[in-house]
């Protein structure tokens, strides 16, 4: 046996490593998906894209993007725009019920009593601070928005003077969290309790906010049951326990464009306060002459003339930064912010102004389908859900509604419509002088 020497070893082992990757390499690149092969020119681009769950992923990210996402919200105009635009968009400022019943009596009797329930913010609101209309547009736009989801707890209050004592209790997404001695609890998804199956069982919710430093039972949580607990959130894959902010694909180019109009006028300030360079003639040298210092600056007095040392001669100062193209950046990336939310360029701007009628109404066409589709996910998610919750307690008064001849189970199986705060037309004159058709489809629109 011939002993081989450590230095051999390693060449060796180095070699059988090249010649592995040599092979993976080969493979990589004989994949019949152009896309999934991996080069040295797109191996950055994708090196972080991995095969993990939807519920890993979420939970190690949400607290960063929501975090942001609300810092975003509070400080970048655009931002903050894009939030209330969706929100008026979606629930505006009025949420009006219609049920659909045989029963004439019936459906007039529920409308004017969940109205009046739901109008007043001291009859539906546990805090009474805001009334139905209100909480969906919070729970249901703005928290979505920029937390990624909302909980609203279904509670009541036995000493109201009002008949029916279900009252909404929201809370902050941050507040229902795994409590400690259930971290090691596999059936606890960041503070959802689960069956097998994956659905809720019951929520943890924290007594106070975690970032509530004054509160001394930060790490205190009680156990409310699914039941009672609606969860709002949008699910992009199956399984997913949390949802994670609507804004989470433009949080970088919203940076980006606050980054980039601040460095612009930080630039055209500094240019703005210089006057001019005094540039020296190739003779003297500034670095041995003690009457010239480099970088000196020379005052001067509005409206008079300025003699020039000898051998200097006067510059313009001009800025070198792009603020011809200023415009053209903010556009392209306002239109990529918008692409997340699907908001068209005129509406997340507000600028119409290189609009003509069609091509404004052709952008919205995308944007109403988007709204509409978001009405219909609130309706089925905490709409429709409220409204069962109040009729089953409101059906247990005694002659509080008329039920019109409807058996107990007839009037909890009613279906009922909501309407929306309509969106006005552009052109009232051409909505008026349409075709019937088009008439009912804006009509069916908003």
């Amino acid at each position: 046996m011939i002993a081989r020497s450590k230095k051999t070893k390693a060449r060796m082992k180095l070699s059988d490593c090249q010649a592995k990757l040599r092979k993976a390499r080969a493979r990589q690149m004989n994949r019949h998906f152009e896309a999934a092969q991996t080069t040295g020119y797109n191996n950055k681009h994708w090196l972080k894209a991995d095969g993990r769950d939807i519920n890993s992923i979420i939970a190690e990210s949400l607290p960063v993007l929501r975090n942001r996402c609300r810092y975003e919200t509070r400080n970048n105009c655009w931002a903050a725009g894009a939030q209330t635009t969706l929100a008026d968009a979606v629930v505006g400022d009025s949420l009006r019920l219609q049920v659909l019943s045989e029963s004439k009596e019936f459906n007039k009797s529920c409308e004017s009593k969940f109205a009046e329930w739901a109008d007043d913010k001291k009859n539906c609101d546990m805090r009474a601070e805001q009334n139905f209309a209100e909480m969906v547009r919070m729970g249901g736009v703005i928290q979505l928005f920029d937390s990624g989801g909302s909980f609203v707890v279904l509670s009541s209050r036995p000493r109201d003077k009002h008949p029916v004592k279900l009252r909404l209790f929201m809370i902050e997404s941050d507040r229902v969290a795994t409590p400690f001695e259930k971290i090691y609890d596999v059936n606890v998804r960041d503070g959802i309790e689960l069956d097998k199956y994956g659905r809720p069982i019951a929520y943890w919710i924290s007594e106070s906010h975690p970032g509530n430093y004054l509160k001394a039972s930060l790490n205190k949580a009680t156990r409310v049951p699914a039941a009672n607990v609606i969860h709002l959130r949008r699910l992009t894959r199956p399984g997913q326990v949390r949802g994670y902010p609507l804004l989470t694909p433009a949080l970088k180019p919203l940076a980006q464009l606050r980054d980039y109009t601040a460095n612009v006028l930080v630039a055209a300030d500094v240019f703005a306060r210089l006057t001019g360079v005094l540039e020296a003639a190739d003779e003297i040298d500034v670095t041995t002459d003690e009457s010239y210092n480099a970088m000196d600056t020379v005052e001067l007095e509005t409206g008079s003339l300025l003699t020039l040392p000898s051998g200097m001669k006067m510059n313009q100062a001009k800025p070198a930064q792009p603020t011809a193209t200023y415009d053209m950046f903010v556009a392209e990336k306002l239109k990529e912010i918008g692409r997340a939310i699907l908001m068209p360029y005129n509406v997340i701007s507000g600028d119409s102004s290189k609009y003509n009628y069609a091509s404004g109404r052709l952008d919205k066409q995308i944007w109403w389908k988007f709204i509409k589709v978001y009405q219909k996910f609130l309706k089925d998610n905490i709409c429709n859900i409220v409204f069962r919750q109040w009729l089953r307690e409101a059906l247990l008064i005694p002659g509080y509604i008329d039920r019109g001849g409807l058996s107990e189970s007839a009037a909890m199986g009613v279906k009922v419509n909501w309407f929306w705060t309509g969106i006005e037309h552009v052109d009232p004159y051409k909505e008026a002088k349409a075709p019937v058709s088009y008439t009912h489809l804006r009509a069916h629109e908003t």
